[in-house]
């Protein structure tokens, strides 16, 4: 679905934070568990002094990883990214 003119999208912040505002500190990267053309990976960071844990599904395509999909399992506001989008219709 297209977002009308002056309204916000499925998405209202940038899911590689889980934030609209930054300062990050902390940064920890898990090492990646590949399983053939997919990967997962676990990233870690405080965001304005609040810790935030991010995991990444990635899949190998033309050579080279791409995110597939952004999930937080946080307490607040779980999100995964693909969801997002699905229900938003996009």
């Amino acid at each position: 679905a297209k977002t009308p003119e002056g309204e916000i999208g499925a998405l209202d912040f940038d899911p590689v934070i889980a934030g609209q505002d930054f300062k990050i500190t902390d940064l920890k990267i898990s090492t990646p568990k590949t399983s053939g053309a997919s990967a997962s990976v676990t990233v870690g960071f405080d965001n304005m002094d609040d810790p935030t844990v991010l995991y990444y599904s990635l899949v190998k395509e033309h050579g080279g990883w791409k995110v597939d999909d952004i999930e937080s399992r946080g307490k607040d506001f779980p999100w995964k990214l693909s969801t997002l989008f699905e229900e938003a219709g996009e």
